[in-house]
């Protein structure tokens, strides 16, 4: 007796764990593009072409770009910024799925020289731990502490 009750267990056991490791089968990640720009204008490095370090002034990138977003006029930097989604993913699994955006923040960062013309420029990722995508920011002081951690990291990197 004792052996069937064992056997018995046994196969309870093998039935409960093969149904567990099915239910808790991970799912596929399957990627998708959805390029969408929620807030301001999106800049594309082809589009600056007519950008160049040593030449440009900052009264060409104004006129070209528009009133900048943000003015660090102690740094001599300008940025233009944008966010939005760069893609998701879709996530099935055996009990149902869902869709993950994939969030962009972006920002392009001008750095003039003495003489107002474009010394350095890039399009940046800004953080996003400071103030969260989808919350809209209603003080200054919050904005730009994200606006400084992006435009030190940005010095830093040219240091």
């Amino acid at each position: 007796m004792l052996r069937i009750d064992f056997a018995l267990c046994r196969i309870a056991l093998f039935r409960v764990a093969f149904l567990a490791s099915l239910i808790g089968l991970p799912g596929c990640m399957i990627p998708y593009p959805n390029h969408e720009v929620y807030e301001g204008a999106e800049v594309t490095a082809e589009s600056l072409s007519w950008l160049r370090a040593g030449e440009t002034t900052r009264t060409e990138v104004v006129k070209k770009l528009g009133t900048p977003d943000i003015d660090f006029v102690d740094q001599r930097v300008i940025a233009y910024a944008w966010s939005g989604q760069s893609g998701g993913v879709l996530l099935v699994a055996p009990n149902g799925g869902s869709s993950v955006p994939i969030r962009m923040r972006r920002a392009l960062l001008i750095r003039f020289d003495t003489d107002n013309r474009a010394a350095a420029f890039s399009i940046v990722g800004r953080p996003t731990e400071i103030i969260p995508y989808d919350v809209r920011v209603t003080s200054f002081d919050a904005e730009y502490d994200d606006w400084r951690t992006t435009l030190n990291q940005w010095l830093a990197e040219r240091k």
